[in-house]
């Protein structure tokens, strides 16, 4: 950042680099030199801060914030909200992250208060419902998940929150739940969604949430604040017709700077407006990519479905993640959802963590899930393994950390299944051919290929395999529809019949022929062979 001056205490002062920078030491406040006032004050263009985000490539990026955006950013949502000398907010957020501008600035410039939780205590929910309780807190300003830690500990504790009046949230993803879980808490709250990018000033887009609509996946990203601009563009940067997904991209009063003393990133980051010179956009206006996948709905409302950086690629397809997070949402036992990508090449499979909903009841079974999954989205799409968590990871902001998402746990997962071993010769046969493939030392009739390991091309190759041990063909998309091993042995029997082989008599075989040695087998097939030879000599004579 390169600050001309650096403000420390006298303990930490002969940690910090070496650097041109003035160290002035709290200690010394009545020593410090003048300060040198600037008699007109700061512009609008001027400088209001430089905060540094790691997005979603970990690399720290400084993000030049001028007066105008951000003293827009705070007036809307302070007149729009009636935010005043009454009001309070709790203060949790972490100071690099963006939120904390308005629990600071935005409520101390309306003449309220910020009630700091106790340093020891700053992350325990209990502690945090106690000072809202204490110090009649008003307002509510943090990402979802401190939120939802926060309403857990006032369900436990059965409390009510009359004085809580409103609640802003940003940064992550808001279950859809929890609307309706705060209100239980605070009747009356004015519950808003907010959106946007600390590139544009931090906030861009609201969406103040009325009644949830049990259809909902997700709640709507809203429409653009005050003097503020969102898009959804096509790659050519272009605007994507209604529904269609694209790029979201921020313009407007909001746009900050750059990046500071990145030029090539600012640039590509940050480009002209597409409608420069017209309506809203004055000349030489830019735009800023967001990364964020979205869409417009028909009532001018914008829809978040993911992040672009969050599509992966496996097996040749590409998928976006944030699409099966979306339909795991949906289950009225999921609270909340990440889809993660773990392994590498062939063996490289989707993982899903989720937390259950916090009623007590037992998290969703698997096999729900993939039901839910496979109704919506293509069998690729349908994670292999799921984890159950008591809550997903957080950063220091908040914001859910997928690097710290725990590896699955395979073998804990099948040994807490309920195991059911193959019940006749077809489930039998077709258990060894799964255990081949798959490298696995048990399958069971219950047992799901694609959660054992399976994907699209094990499954051709199971196909394959199929029709080589029993003379009947199994479509790959039975096998997608059918993906336990009961279930494909049942399809398996229905196709035998419709071609006149009974596979019952050949899984027989074929079982008898896994006890045996491969002597023995051998010796067994060659007069399976010399007699299948007899008979068609004679049919040809015949």
């Amino acid at each position: 950042a390169a600050p001309p001056v650096v403000l420390t205490e006298r303990a930490l002062a002969g940690l910090l680099p070496a650097g041109d920078a003035a160290l002035l030491e709290v200690e010394d406040a009545g020593q410090w030199p003048a300060a040198r006032r600037r008699p007109a004050g700061p512009a609008p263009d001027d400088l209001a801060y430089v905060i540094y985000t790691s997005g979603s490539t970990g690399a720290p990026k400084g993000i030049a914030v001028p007066h105008r955006g951000a003293v827009n950013n705070l007036l809307d949502l302070n007149d729009t909200y009636g935010v005043g000398p009454g009001d309070r907010v709790l203060g949790l957020s972490s100071p690099s992250f963006d939120m904390f501008v308005y629990e600071t600035l935005g409520i101390l410039a309306a003449g309220g208060a910020v009630v700091m939780p106790h340093p020891d205590r700053a992350r325990d929910p209990h502690h945090w419902v106690d000072l809202v309780r204490r110090h009649r807190v008003t307002v509510w300003n943090s990402a979802p998940a401190l939120a939802d830690a926060f309403v857990r500990a006032g369900e436990e504790r059965n409390v009510r929150l009359p004085k809580l009046r409103v609640a802003f949230f940003g940064g992550d993803w808001i279950p859809v739940p929890l609307p309706g879980r705060f209100r239980r808490l605070a009747p009356g709250l004015a519950f808003i969604a907010l959106g946007g990018a600390t590139e544009a000033s931090v906030h861009s887009i609201t969406y103040p949430v009325g009644e949830v609509d049990p259809a909902w996946t997700s709640i709507p990203y809203g429409r653009p604040m005050v003097n503020q601009q969102a898009v959804v563009l096509t790659p050519a940067l272009e605007p994507a017709p209604v529904g269609v997904p694209g790029e979201l991209c921020l313009a407007g009063t909001g746009l900050t700077r750059g990046y500071l003393g990145r030029p090539g990133l600012t640039a590509d980051r940050y480009r002209p407006h597409p409608g420069a010179g017209t309506g809203p956009a004055p000349a030489g206006a830019r735009l800023y990519r967001t990364g964020d996948l979205a869409r417009t709905r028909a009532d001018g409302v914008i829809e978040l479905i993911g992040r672009l950086d969050h599509q992966v690629k496996l097996r040749g397809l590409r998928i976006e993640l944030g699409e099966i997070e979306s339909v795991l949402r949906r289950h009225p036992g999921v609270d909340r959802a990440v889809v993660a990508a773990r392994g590498s090449g062939d063996e490289r499979r989707l993982i899903g963590y989720l937390v259950p909903v916090p009623d007590g009841a037992a998290a969703p079974a698997a096999a729900e899930l993939r039901a839910l999954l496979r109704a919506e989205l293509p069998e690729y799409m349908v994670p292999a393994v799921f984890v159950t968590l008591d809550a997903l990871p957080l950063s220091p902001n908040g914001k859910v950390d997928r690097a710290a998402l725990p590896e699955p746990d395979a073998a804990a997962d099948r040994a807490a299944a309920a195991y059911v071993a193959p019940r006749d010769d077809t489930e039998l046969v077709l258990a060894a051919l799964w255990a081949e493939l798959l490298e696995v030392d048990r399958v069971g009739a219950g047992d799901d290929f694609f959660a054992l390991g399976g994907h699209s091309l094990l499954a051709t190759r199971l196909a394959s395999a199929v029709l080589e041990t029993f003379g009947v063909e199994l479509p790959l998309r039975e096998l997608f529809e059918a993906p336990t091993l009961a279930e494909q042995a049942q399809r398996l029997a229905a196709r035998g019949r419709a071609a006149g082989t009974d596979v019952a008599a050949v899984a027989g075989i074929a079982a008898a022929l896994l006890e045996m040695t491969d002597e023995e087998a051998h010796g067994l097939l060659a007069q399976h062979d010399e007699h299948r030879g007899h008979q068609e000599h004679e049919e040809s004579r015949a």
